[in-house]
């Protein structure tokens, strides 16, 4: 009897440890704000993070909040509502113009993941291609709108006349099917929504672009000095959700279908492709100089940066896990 009473006794001491250890490790998460521009289909590692649980393997707590903007994006890191901000990061170096310190830890988009869709079937070959013609994108300063402009310069004469037509994300196809716009010049899903509703790809901003820092984490110079495994923890689990995002494509489409039940999943797993095909979800976080210089130009010549900051002011790399 003493012996079974002992033996019962020191299970129960077991399980106590067992379940004393795990309420500990739950206790211990870091709990983080990450402030985003919206709950976006092109940001899906970090939620992909979330959900194969990458976050909480690394000690965090994540709640994500959607700002409509990049600028607030910033703002809310600023203010310190969020210790992350996934947004263009060429906002951050236009705040150090500012005397706000903050710096880019990682790259989420190396590229812009931006197409140009039309109805009619318009060969961009033709000199004409896109004269008098109305493409609707996101409101100024928003990046699709600095980068919109941009094509329009470059493309020349193919855009002589060509206008821009300001509307709200969501409200796309709307606008054409109201006569308001010609093209679109946007962002997956919507890509592939219209793609299954008629609409043609005709040009793709990684034709003049190429690699760019296009979405980037970011955090406070005083976040990288009080808190750095923070920052280390949840970008080796971005870091982590990216490799499964490439290695296990098929179960990220069926993850993804849950994270936006309001897409197709055929438009999901078409827009995902397209986006690891044309390289704008990356293989590693690094921000490197080809991409962040790329972005930095682009803003100094719309005139929303009065200087070009060194990759060093701006960007560190530190922080990444070694591939």
């Amino acid at each position: 009897m003493r012996k079974i009473l002992f033996i019962s006794l020191f299970l129960l001491l077991i399980l106590g440890c067992s379940k004393g250890k795990e309420q500990t490790q739950k206790t211990q998460l870091q709990k983080i704000t990450v402030a985003q521009y919206g709950h976006l289909l092109i940001y899906y590692p970090i939620y992909l993070a979330n959900q194969k649980g990458f976050y909480e393997k690394n000690n965090l707590d994540v709640t994500f909040v959607s700002t409509g903007g990049d600028d607030k994006t910033f703002a809310a890191v600023s203010s310190k509502s969020a210790f992350f901000g996934v947004a263009d990061p060429v906002f951050v170096a236009i705040a150090r113009e500012k005397g706000l310190n903050a710096k880019v830890v990682g790259t989420l988009i190396d590229g812009a993941p931006m197409w140009i869709i039309s109805k009619e079937k318009i060969n961009m070959e033709s000199e004409d291609a896109l004269q008098n013609k109305r493409i609707m994108t996101y409101p100024s300063p928003s990046t699709s709108y600095t980068l919109l402009s941009e094509i329009i310069n470059v493309l020349k004469p193919k855009t002589e006349t060509t206008a821009i037509v300001q509307g709200a994300f969501g409200t796309e196809m709307a606008i054409v099917e109201g006569n308001q716009a010609d093209a679109i010049y946007t962002i997956e899903p919507v890509v592939s929504t219209a793609v299954e509703n008629g609409y043609n790809v005709i040009f793709s901003a990684m034709n003049i672009f190429g690699k760019m820092s296009f979405t980037g984490i970011s955090v406070l110079d005083e976040s990288i000095t009080q808190a750095p495994e923070i920052i280390k923890s949840f970008l080796l689990s971005v870091q982590q959700a990216i490799d499964f995002l490439h290695s296990h494509f098929d179960e990220a489409v069926e993850l993804a279908a849950q994270e936006f039940p309001e897409t197709k999943k055929s438009i999901i797993r078409n827009a995902l492709r397209r986006m690891i095909d044309e390289k704008v979800i990356p293989d590693t976080l690094k921000t490197s100089e080809v991409s962040w210089n790329k972005a930095i130009e682009i803003r100094k010549k719309s005139g929303d940066l009065q200087t070009i900051p060194l990759l060093s002011e701006v960007v560190t790399n530190q922080f990444l896990p070694e591939k």
